[in-house]
């Protein structure tokens, strides 16, 4: 997320702090501290630089930028479609919706394709666990048909809701 922020262009950690609450606050709740450590821990990794303020600015704020390995780190993750899980769907999916969105829309519709295609799979697997008749006791079984049912409400609210505003259609 902080990546995407700063692929939007370069700020100070402040600055990105705000855009943050304007855009992302209400899907992520994360403090300003957490995000403060998230900028500390992609410059210890290498994906974001901290340039010193020029003699004169008048300020002390570090101007922090993507590296080029940050950039590319950016770009895999915002293609790579989310694990199944509703929880990161609703999380880490959105999240690359709304970067692709302002940062290149046209990869949208194969962002969606991707992803139900993950989500599609993930829902075959688990139909043939239970055709193949894999021993499950009542307890597992419940489980099993919760999670079935939880991707398969993933893959319609893909369908029903994000496709469209991908420029798929919702037969994807």
């Amino acid at each position: 997320m902080a990546l995407g922020l700063l692929a939007q262009g370069s700020s100070h950690g402040y600055e990105l702090f705000r855009r943050f609450e304007t855009s992302l606050d209400r899907l992520w709740h994360i403090s300003e501290s957490q995000f403060y450590a998230i900028l500390k821990r992609a410059e210890k990794r290498g994906l974001v630089t901290g340039l010193a303020p020029r003699k004169g600015e008048g300020t002390s704020r570090r101007l922090l930028s993507l590296t080029p390995a940050g950039q590319r780190r950016f770009d895999e993750w915002i293609m790579e479609p989310t694990a199944s899980s509703p929880r990161l769907l609703h999380l880490e999916f959105t999240t690359r919706l709304y970067f692709a969105r302002g940062l290149c829309p046209d990869n949208m519709a194969r962002m969606v394709a991707d992803q139900t295609g993950t989500l599609s799979t993930e829902i075959n697997r688990l139909k043939a666990a239970r055709r193949e008749g894999i021993r499950f006791d009542e307890i597992e079984a419940l489980s099993a048909a919760f999670r079935l049912r939880q991707v398969e409400a993933a893959l319609g609210w893909i369908r029903e809701e994000i496709a469209p505003l991908a420029g798929e259609s919702s037969q994807v």
